[in-house]
């Protein structure tokens, strides 16, 4: 159970955590309990006793900060290869060359494209969040009369 000193590391500036830990072994050096040294810092038992541990086993080098979250390519819907092909039939195609219903390409064509493809059903956001990664950005149709006349508009 949590003390009411302890701070969540987890929402801290992982190198505010980083010296909080460099703090916490040199009062070990000095003999400290992990106990005391919880207190002093304000950090976790957990957590000391990890910093403790990796420092142990890997140096200072352990317990530097590590770039967190997701790795680039991690939890994708879609593979590079996958992703470099659509890329190409969206800059190649229109939607009604792949005998898509839409004459322009949209959120909903693109994901009918990947699902006619490769079988894989995704969510709108998750194909506008494709798009917008790969750079394309919404384009809207010029307004302007069917039948229109350039002379009679400059005038």
């Amino acid at each position: 159970m949590k003390s009411k000193k302890e701070t969540d590391y987890r929402t801290v500036d992982p190198q505010a955590v980083y010296e909080l830990k460099k703090v916490a072994l040199r009062l070990r050096r000095k003999g400290k309990e992990v106990k005391e040294i919880c207190e002093i810092i304000g950090l976790a038992e957990k957590a000391v006793r990890m910093a403790f541990e990796a420092y142990d086993v890997g140096g200072i080098n352990a317990i530097k900060p590590k770039k967190r979250g997701r790795k680039v390519w991690e939890k994708r819907t879609l593979s590079v290869e996958q992703e470099q092909e659509i890329i190409a039939m969206l800059v190649d195609h229109d939607p009604a060359q792949l005998k898509l219903k839409d004459c322009m390409w949209t959120r909903d064509s693109v994901k009918e494209l990947i699902q006619q493809k490769y079988g894989i059903t995704m969510p709108n956001r998750t194909v506008g969040k494709y798009l917008r990664r790969w750079g394309f950005t919404v384009q809207r149709p010029a307004k302007q009369e069917a039948n229109q006349k350039a002379e009679q508009v400059e005038a």
